[in-house]
């Protein structure tokens, strides 16, 4: 049955209408829609799927690159039928068991025709990620053929995704519009004069795309370039209607993560390919950045394209004015992306960028305005300014950053122009850093900076190598009277910290202590007259340490503070005492003879002079004696021990060996 055009092209408009209006108010696009639709003049729901595409179309204008495969093979004879539909159908069989159905984007084959709408228009108002840009075109009408070129870049150099796993692909077609063909119109017969749009005519690359390097892992220039030369008498098609014949193309990227394998990038198209010249036009144009994208950094890559045989060089310029004045980047330059290291008039502004054929100033092309983020930078907060630091130290460096990259390199100088490494570290704001030899100076700097120029530095400290001071001596002696002068001498080498201090051991006490001799020394002394304290004691020393270094530190041989009523000095009774095994592991015993009652004590000091064990039975009768030494818990080593009995003080060495 036939049907009344009028009647049947007015319910179909009132249809369009409604979706039409439905969707056409506030939709903002940020790139092409790709919609791949399976038809045939022999599908009876075919014309409700064709329609949808037009209104899709109508709102979208070029923001949807659309290709309808007529197929499959040996289906009623469909007169537009063309092989690469049969390969759409192998590579999405689940939507292929209903006409029509269609793929969006790639990655979301339907044959729920109610939902092609929606899901191009959510394809279109998502970010592109690349450039994608269909150049050079022209039309030769003598042979019927088309050459054109596709250029492709990442929006944001090194971002690709998934670009070590996935597989870049590029489709490259011809369509053409306003074929008139019966089609069948399901239970009301065949419309005689169906108008069919989009028409897959020609393939300049596979149905399932060409592969081309995209990742920006591999060293590139960009834009990246491919070539298609399409001829209708290649394809064995003569009977293109010029007037009516658009290129279409789009990149894709096979991924395990999509669903479908393959998930488009962006896509492209021109406008009727009788409007294209016969030889390409001469011109150049920049691709990144692109208008109202925001640059951080300290560089910026601009990539810019050329063709028609354009020179093989740019000048590139900028301007802060929207295009009154115009300040230069470099006057000539064939590498793109040419990496523009930005000056600091620029961070924080709104700019366009031109670039021109550096052969013929007639030539350039503008950029709409994109804008550069405020300058980054890192703050060091520690070494602080004026800090004293020492080889062998451990400083934690510490940072914090504004929009730099988490990869920072750590480097120290001694003079400002010569830099060593300290580290390179990734997702830290803080460092242990062990002053290494070699970074001693008065004017110490620490910077933080990334690959990408950020960088942040301390301001000048001091390093110092750890001096040693040596040969503690003291006139007179070799013991004292309390409160008697005397004058300690050392020998010093290096740097001892900012002042010194002179102690004596007061072992007395439990626990001991040590008692300032003199504090504040200058370090660059090497004696100093000090007076002795108003106590007795024996197998006491002295000491001589640095105020701020804790490794310089040094001793003087152990003596005795006695008053003349003190008994002989120590020593001279050794033979009283009598340690039983020496050297001794676990215990031993310790014998002497008390010529008449009392109170005895036996203190046990390291070489350091700190007490490490102490016994005191009280008071023991006169006569031979006899005490347990348990030493279990002292490590291994030399000892000396003093014992006090009465007024008697006897001391010796001992040996701990386990």
């Amino acid at each position: 049955m036939r049907i009344p055009r009028l009647v049947l092209f007015t319910v179909l408009a009132l249809v369009l209408a409604i979706v039409f209006i439905s969707n056409v108010f506030g939709q903002t696009y940020k790139r092409h829609a790709l919609i791949e639709e399976s038809t045939g003049t022999w599908c009876q729901y075919c014309p409700f799927g064709a329609y949808l595409i037009d209104s899709a179309e109508k709102k979208m204008k070029d923001y949807a690159v659309v290709i309808s495969y007529h197929g499959p093979l040996g289906t009623q004879n469909d007169p537009m039928w063309i092989a690469q539909a049969d390969t759409m159908n192998d590579n999405y069989p689940s939507a292929s068991s209903g006409y029509p159905w269609a793929v969006i984007g790639r990655d979301a084959a339907t044959s729920n025709r109610n939902l092609w709408d929606a899901q191009a228009e959510f394809d279109a108002g998502e970010a592109p990620l690349v450039d994608f840009r269909v150049v050079n075109a022209t039309f030769n009408s003598s042979n019927h053929s088309v050459d054109f070129d596709l250029d492709i870049t990442p929006i944001v150099l090194g971002q690709t995704p998934t670009e070590d796993t996935a597989t870049f692909v590029v489709i490259a077609a011809v369509t053409e519009d306003g074929i008139v063909a019966p089609q069948e119109l399901n239970g009301v017969g065949t419309i005689d004069n169906f108008v069919h749009h989009n028409v897959a005519r020609a393939f300049g690359s596979k149905v399932m795309g060409d592969a081309i390097v995209l990742g920006t892992k591999t060293s590139v220039s960009w834009p990246v370039r491919k070539h298609y030369h399409i001829s209708t008498s290649d394809k064995g098609v003569n009977d293109f209607v010029q007037d009516s014949i658009r290129i279409k193309a789009f990149v894709a990227r096979r991924s395990k993560t999509a669903s479908n394998g393959e998930v488009y990038l962006d896509a492209g198209q021109t406008t009727y390919i009788t409007k294209l010249p016969s030889n390409a036009t001469r011109s150049v144009w920049p691709v990144l950045p692109q208008a109202g994208q925001m640059v951080s950094g300290t560089t910026m890559p601009v990539v810019w394209g050329r063709g028609g045989g354009a020179a093989s060089s740019v000048k590139i310029e900028y301007s802060l004015d929207n295009g009154t004045t115009w300040n230069l980047v470099v006057a000539s330059t064939n590498t793109s992306p040419y990496q523009w290291a930005l000056p600091d008039t620029v961070f924080g502004q709104n700019l366009v960028l031109r670039v021109t054929d550096a052969q013929d100033a007639s030539l350039d092309s503008t950029t709409g305005v994109f804008s550069i983020a405020p300058k980054p930078y890192f703050t060091v907060e520690y070494p602080k300014t004026n800090d004293t630091l020492w080889v062998g130290d451990t400083v934690h460096i510490n940072w914090t950053s504004y929009g730099a990259s988490e990869n920072v390199t750590l480097e120290y100088s001694t003079d400002g122009s010569t830099w060593s490494l300290i580290k390179a570290v990734s997702a830290v704001s803080t460092y242990q850093w062990i002053v290494p030899a070699g970074a001693e100076g008065a004017s110490v700097i620490v910077r933080v900076r990334d690959a990408n120029g950020a960088l942040g530095t301390t301001g000048a400290f001091s390093v110092f190598a750890v001096g040693a001071i040596n040969s503690v001596t003291l006139d007179g002696g070799p013991n004292f009277s309390p409160n008697e002068q005397t004058t300690v001498h050392w020998t010093a080498s290096g740097f001892l910290g900012k002042s010194l201090r002179i102690q004596v051991l007061n072992n007395s006490q439990t626990p001991f202590v040590w008692q300032g001799l003199a504090a504040g020394v200058d370090p660059t002394l090497t004696q100093l007259a000090v007076t002795m304290p108003g106590w007795t004691a024996t197998q006491t020393k002295v000491r001589i340490l640095s105020n701020e270094i804790g490794s310089v530190i040094a001793y003087s041989t152990p003596f005795d503070i006695t008053t003349s009523s003190d008994v002989a000095p120590v020593g001279s009774n050794a033979n009283h005492v009598t340690i039983s095994p020496d050297p001794l592991s676990n215990s031993a015993t310790v014998s002497f003879n008390l010529p008449e009652a009392a109170s005895a004590t036996l203190i046990l000091h390291d070489l350091l002079g700190r007490e490490v064990l102490r016994l005191a039975p009280g008071g023991l009768p006169a006569g031979q004696q006899t005490l347990t030494l348990d030493a279990s818990n002292l490590a291994a080593g030399t000892y000396t021990y003093t014992l006090i009995a009465g007024q008697t003080s006897i001391g010796g060495k001992l040996v701990v060996v386990h």
